[in-house]
């Protein structure tokens, strides 16, 4: 009997977090979870469990990537042949190390709205429905999908909305990323697109974790 997949999820000390971690548990995974705070250098907090993890997930949150050198510093580490999932936060930490810049979605933040996903360009790692349909937002930055297309950083987009990034992945590697939140209830294919990720985690067990 395989073993589950193991996940080192980084919260970002955000709300959300917990809801995310308990939906991935939920989903059989073991998930071994870091707090981080802004400003926390990678120096100051042990990464020898990082080596043997199956995915990495990093979680919503606060602020913007530049005020966590921490998380950024984990995309170095991470090795390329193994998932990884950003989520909100997280997504634009992914793209900002891949040399992206973020733009304010209004002026003023509007957290919580529901909007509908367009879709762009299907998806390499996942299911193209699992982007689709009605999803929560609580952002107020977002990278504009003008420069991601025009950006040869290796990721595309697979949603957008508004004119901005909503889900991307990269083309060689199995990272993804959504501006959205999977977990709320009200995105309506948010459950799905995690059942598909672990999904994912589990055709590529056999991949043993580096030493």
């Amino acid at each position: 009997m395989s073993r589950p997949p193991r996940l080192f999820f980084v919260d970002h000390r955000d709300s959300f977090s917990e809801n995310l971690v308990a939906a991935l548990r939920a989903r059989g995974c073991v998930v071994d979870v870091v707090v981080v705070d802004p400003h926390l250098k990678q120096s100051e907090l042990s990464l020898e469990i990082l080596l043997e993890c199956n995915a990495l997930v990093l979680s919503p949150g606060p602020l913007t990537p530049a005020s966590y050198p921490f998380s950024l510093a984990l995309l170095d580490r991470w090795p390329a042949d193994r998932p990884l999932l950003g989520v909100c936060l997280g997504l634009q930490m992914m793209l900002v190390h891949a040399g992206l810049q973020l733009d304010l979605v209004s002026g003023a933040p509007v957290h919580g709205r529901r909007e509908k996903l367009l879709p762009a360009q299907p998806s390499r790692w996942l299911p193209d429905n699992v982007f689709s349909g009605q999803a929560v937002f609580y952002n107020s930055w977002a990278v504009r999908e003008e420069h991601l297309r025009s950006c040869p950083s290796g990721w595309h987009i697979i949603a957008h909305n508004g004119g901005f990034v909503a889900a991307c992945e990269n083309h060689f590697k199995p990272w993804l990323g959504v501006q959205y939140h999977p977990e709320s209830f009200a995105s309506e294919q948010g459950g799905l697109l995690l059942d598909a990720f672990v999904a994912l985690l589990n055709a590529r067990a056999s991949i043993e974790p580096c030493k």
